[in-house]
């Protein structure tokens, strides 16, 4: 061992966990930094409820390990229950091979089993190799990575309007007013139990000044009505007060190719790759509800989407997140688009095996703002 010393993390530690942030970014071809600034416990929010942030420290007081659970209020098979979140895990690679991460999880488990939860959710990056190598299958104590297929996130620049042809005619779209938030609120009730995992939310939720919907306006979600009825939603979050996502480079072969791919970006309508450092200036699609999954519903939604963007923020990127069996991804796949995709698991213990062995199979879904 080399001295590093496991802890559960406070406000105190507020510096050192964003400095960690800082320094190190995802794996893969695209490496990806998620800061937050200014304060690491607002930016936890959005995940969900009692942070329990796992650290290590070298002898001299550097954090060099951060790795946040929260727990969040869900439909499980169609009914409200209370699952884990496992996010944000990053270890300073000069302590890899010291087993730091099987230790932080053996520490982590008894504070999980005075919370309890059916189980973890979880997502890595598919190309992030050396993340799921240290947490698949299983070993060392650390809780069984159960697959469950993959996440897509889909990036488009926002331009021009590619869905008005399939919106349907007689669908309005408008932003949701912040005293009339009840039929949205509803319609999370009724749709929400068809998607495994679906939040459980109503409208106060979106009126809290922070919160796992922090930073959302009533005034940033589009509201689909058919004949007075909301039958969808989509909002567009801008996370960047308080959580901020920075590529902080490419792997060789992508960065080399990188000059050639935007030439084709801005022929095809695609996102550009940017150049290393600096925030994305990025919108992150919320709270996409719609009745039946009908797709000329979604059209309408994207429609607006589209044309709110470029009013408000012309050049901004909109990212929507879905899981690969979700009947909305034909619509959203059919614009030129950069795909993301990250496996989704649903961790647990012994303790939670049959609980994972009970899931249906609806479609998952997960917000993305709060991965």
């Amino acid at each position: 061992m080399s001295g590093v010393e496991l802890f559960f993390a406070g406000t105190a530690d507020d510096a050192g966990l964003r400095a960690l942030l800082r320094e190190l970014s995802s794996g893969g071809a695209i490496r990806l930094g998620l800061w937050h600034e200014p304060d690491f416990f607002a930016a936890v929010e959005v995940e969900g409820r009692d942070p329990v942030v796992t650290s290590a420290r070298e002898p001299g007081g550097r954090i060099v390990l951060v790795a946040v659970t929260t727990w969040r209020d869900v439909y499980v098979n169609g009914a409200a229950a209370t699952v884990g979140y496992f996010s944000g895990l990053r270890l300073d690679p000069r302590h890899r091979g010291e087993g730091i991460i099987p230790r932080g999880f053996a520490l982590a488990h008894g504070e999980h089993a005075r919370r309890p939860a059916q189980f973890h959710l979880a997502t890595i990056i598919e190309d992030n190799v050396a993340a799921r190598r240290a947490l698949e299958g299983g070993r060392n104590g650390l809780p069984l990575f159960a697959p469950h297929g993959t996440y897509q996130t889909l990036t488009w620049l926002a331009r021009g309007d590619p869905w008005r042809a399939g919106a349907a005619r007689g669908v309005e779209v408008a932003p949701a007013d912040g005293a009339g938030l009840e039929p949205l609120a509803a319609l999370w009730r009724a749709e929400g139990p068809r998607r495994q995992f679906f939040p459980v939310q109503d409208a106060a939720d979106l009126l809290a000044p922070g919160g796992r919907l922090r930073g959302l306006s009533p005034a940033d979600v589009l509201v689909a009505r058919e004949g007075g009825r909301v039958v969808g939603t989509l909002g567009l979050w801008d996370q960047r007060p308080f959580r901020q996502w920075v590529v902080a480079g490419y792997s060789r072969p992508l960065g080399l190719a990188r000059p050639l791919y935007n030439a084709f970006a801005s022929t095809t309508g695609r996102p550009r790759l940017p150049p290393p450092g600096g925030v994305l200036d990025l919108r992150l699609g919320a709270l996409l509800c719609v009745a039946g999954d009908r797709p000329e519903v979604l059209a309408a939604l994207l429609s607006a989407a589209w044309r709110t963007m470029q009013a408000r923020s012309p050049g901004a990127l909109l990212s929507i997140g879905v899981h690969q069996r979700d009947p909305l991804l034909p619509l959203l796949a059919s614009v030129p688009h950069r795909l993301l995709r990250s496996r989704f698991y649903v961790p647990h213990w012994p303790e939670g095996a049959a609980a994972h062995a009970a899931l249906d199979d609806r479609c998952p879904y997960l917000e993305l703002g709060s991965l």
